[in-house]
């Protein structure tokens, strides 16, 4: 089980894009944050490697404000 969804031309040709939930104390997805682009313009290795602990970390910090 992955804690994350990446989503590559498979709700619109031409979109990638990749998501964290935003989960509250009890562990509940309340919310979610993405990250789309163009496929020409980014590739998932990237969308992998560098936006995603960015949308981690931004989940974890929401998640100790809500």
């Amino acid at each position: 089980l992955s804690d994350y969804c990446l989503s590559k031309e498979e709700h619109e040709l031409g979109v990638i894009a990749i998501a964290v939930p935003v989960l509250n104390a009890q562990g509940k997805a309340i919310a979610a944050l993405n990250c789309m682009s163009q496929t020409n313009r980014v590739q998932e290795s990237y969308l992998i490697d560098q936006v995603l602990p960015l949308l981690r970390n931004t989940a974890n910090e929401l998640r100790n404000i809500i």
